[in-house]
């Protein structure tokens, strides 16, 4: 049904995800572009994105977020509402400190019910996986 396509350096870094919809022909026109409007320049909103088996949720990791201190990182879950893309607050790992880039990796599970988040530097560079239940 869709396509996203993130660019965590669009826009000074400030990142995005591009949706394409599936059309007659291809390459389709873009449709939607989601940003996370809370963020600062340079957070890379679309370092990884999780999408959900029907499209209509996805998760977007920003490695950079500086919320909780320089460069450790957020998700932020974002779904389709049947007209436009809702960008939720993000989250972060309970233990989260600077330089964790957390949401530098991540997977959603097919009914948006589980994910699984990683921080490649966290506990002294040796990195670290979260589990989330939605």
């Amino acid at each position: 049904r869709c396509c996203f396509l993130s660019q965590p350096n669009w826009d000074r870094k400030h990142g995005a995800v591009f949706v394409f919809k599936k059309s007659a022909s291809w390459p389709s026109t873009q449709s939607y572009t989601i940003t996370n409007n809370a963020g600062l320049p340079s957070e890379r909103f679309g370092t990884a994105v999780g999408v959900t088996a029907d499209g209509n949720t996805i998760l977007v990791g920003a490695e950079v977020e500086n919320s909780s201190g320089v460069n450790a990182g957020s998700v932020v879950l974002c779904e389709w509402s049947g007209s436009t893309w809702g960008v939720g607050p993000g989250t972060y790992a309970a233990d989260s400190v600077a330089g964790d880039y957390f949401g530098n990796s991540l997977s959603l599970s097919g009914d948006g019910a589980y994910a699984v988040v990683g921080a490649y530097r966290d506990a002294s560079m040796h990195g670290t996986c979260s589990f989330y239940r939605f």
